[in-house]
């Protein structure tokens, strides 16, 4: 017998489906409206409804209330499709399947940015970023607020015995994650200055306290390509990235976390040094690593299916029975037990989308977050697959109707300055 709680549930979400699409059918900007909130739910990791995660929920009202297709995009979707596809068979042919409904969450998450590839132009990418910096400078400033004491939060402790915050997320690496792609937009989006100071202090400061290491490295990298790749393309008009204002910033927040919380900075320190303490984890994502290499080992050409790779707990033992874990740390190595050879299109695909489009902003941030995916992954978080559809709708066509959108030009109020 269904209870009255379930009933008053079920009536509240209709209401609520109906009054949403209500406003979506009469508000005049309904498009914009989704679009920041595909790039909003994009940067939120576990916000699902019935097991269907918001940013796909999204997409799907975009589909209906949304711009139309751009044309001459059907082969580059067809192309993720199709990898996609050769990924998820392996989950009827496996032997060691840990979860039957994987296989469905990746092709929603996979038709999501298929619907971001083929409807995104230049404008409407912008504000979707915008969305997915909202969310990021959310998850920031809701991690410092933790840390301050001013929101409940149960901490995650870590090698050193110091508690790490994690904000809206699940772990600190997700939240290191996030900032780390925040950080990007902050200097890659057109922003007012004091949007953007405020914004890079919560962001900055959200990253040093998530004591991630991994998005530390992955920021890093992608940093320095971005600013190869700004520097070195030919023939174009170059605009300073503000860069002055941010590293005042930089110099007057640095000393100030060092003088007023020096257990954040014993916790970075500890976590680099090499110290004992600091390399437990990272002999645990070796013993990862290991157990999935001797799982590959003895899978078929087909792999062992689809989240077969779950079956590696956290400490590199191998779990015979029900894992609660469906994916591995490392997205290749999980990708390639799970399917072996027919995971190679879709990680060859994904590779090379980053680097073909790395002089543009959707190839610096899903660059970010391959590389933070080889330490945490994110292939079941909605913000791959956003990333993965603006980047595909970056791939030049034969007949370019839309102009790419790159690294943002900074406009500058000096007189007779270039407009951004």
């Amino acid at each position: 017998m269904v209870n009255l709680q379930t009933v008053l549930l079920g009536i509240a979400a209709l209401a609520g489906t109906a009054l949403l699409w209500f406003v979506l059918a009469t508000y005049d900007d309904s498009e914009t409206l989704l679009e920041r909130a595909i790039g909003f739910t994009a940067g939120l990791q576990g916000a699902q409804v019935a097991k269907v995660h918001l940013f796909t929920i999204a997409c799907v009202l975009y589909v209906v209330f949304g711009r139309k297709a751009v044309p001459g995009r059907v082969p580059r979707n067809l192309l993720l499709a199709a990898a996609v596809g050769c990924l998820v068979l392996s989950a009827p042919l496996g032997t060691l399947v840990n979860s039957d409904t994987l296989a469905l969450q990746i092709v929603a998450l996979a038709l999501s940015g298929i619907v971001v590839a083929s409807r995104v132009t230049a404008t409407t990418a912008k504000q979707m970023l915008y969305g997915l910096l909202a969310a990021t400078v959310l998850g920031a400033f809701v991690a410092i607020g933790q840390k301050a004491g001013a929101f409940p939060y149960t901490a995650v402790i870590d090698a050193s015995g110091i508690p790490r915050v994690k904000g809206i997320y699940h772990e600190p690496d997700w939240l290191g994650l996030y900032t780390a792609l925040g950080i990007l937009l902050v200097f890659l989006l057109p922003l007012r200055r004091h949007v953007q100071a405020l914004s890079a202090a919560c962001l900055i400061g959200a990253s040093i306290l998530s004591g991630a290491r991994a998005s530390w490295l992955a920021l890093a990298i992608i940093s320095v390509v971005g600013l190869t790749t700004h520097v070195a393309r030919p023939g174009r008009h170059r605009t300073a990235l503000r860069n002055g204002r941010m590293l005042l910033l930089a110099a007057v927040l640095l000393p100030a976390i060092a003088i007023f919380s020096p257990g954040v900075v014993s916790t970075i320190t500890n976590r680099l040094d090499g110290s004992q303490a600091s390399q437990v984890s990272v002999v645990a994502r070796e013993d990862q690593d290991a157990a999935l290499e001797e799982l590959a080992r003895v899978a078929p050409w087909h792999g062992l299916g689809l989240s077969a790779s779950g079956h590696v707990s956290v400490s590199g033992a191998i779990i015979v029975g029900p894992s609660p874990n469906n994916v591995a740390t490392n997205w290749i190595l999980g990708w390639w037990v799970d399917a072996k050879y027919l995971a190679v299109p879709i990680i060859v695909l994904l590779i090379g989308l980053a680097l073909r489009t790395a002089t543009n902003t959707s190839g610096l941030l899903l660059g970010v977050v391959l590389i933070d995916s080889l330490f945490a992954n994110a292939v079941l978080n909605p913000i791959l697959w956003f990333l993965v559809g603006l980047a595909l709708s970056d791939l030049p066509t034969s007949a370019r109707t839309v102009p790419r959108y790159a690294l943002a030009r900074v406009p500058s109020r000096r007189p007779g300055a270039h407009p951004a």
